[in-house]
């Protein structure tokens, strides 16, 4: 059981379409515990997202801590839009891009649009704006490779 002294000093979430999982970290980035749902989007009721985090969360919703989510959760489907932001983007432009749940549960990372030289977009969320918090900015050259479910 996490106590309310618990070293936790965020919550994180990657909410998908078809599952959901969180990770609570410590000060350092460090993944003290994670948990997973199949309480993706497609799997949860229209105006049913809160009740869908306190069940992933658990005993951490107890926890006085900020939470982010990325994913399918900030799509039109999913619990409030946070619209696109144009790349190239930034860490300050995707942390302006952020949208709170209208109950302040949560902060929700915006989706990342890309045009190519005729205007069609391409579009992220998810996994691909999770390497914003995993990438330094003095890092010239990064390769990632992300797994997914698509």
């Amino acid at each position: 059981m996490v106590t309310p002294d618990s070293p936790t000093r965020l919550i994180a979430l990657d909410w998908g379409t078809s599952s959901a999982r969180a990770y609570r970290l410590g000060a350092a980035g460090d993944v003290l515990e994670r948990r997973e749902a199949p309480l993706g989007i497609l799997h949860v009721r229209s105006g049913g997202f809160g009740a869908a985090l306190v069940e992933l969360l658990g005993d951490w919703a107890a926890l006085a801590v900020p939470r982010i989510a990325a994913g399918m959760i900030g799509s039109r489907q999913g619990w409030i839009e946070a619209p696109y932001v144009d790349c190239p983007v930034d860490v300050a432009a995707l942390a302006a891009g952020l949208v709170r749940t209208p109950g302040g549960e949560m902060a929700i990372v915006p989706g990342l649009v890309c045009r190519d030289s005729d205007g069609v977009p391409d579009v992220l969320r998810g996994e691909e704006t999770q390497l914003a918090g995993a990438v330094r900015d003095d890092e010239p050259d990064v390769v990632a490779v992300l797994p997914g479910t698509h």
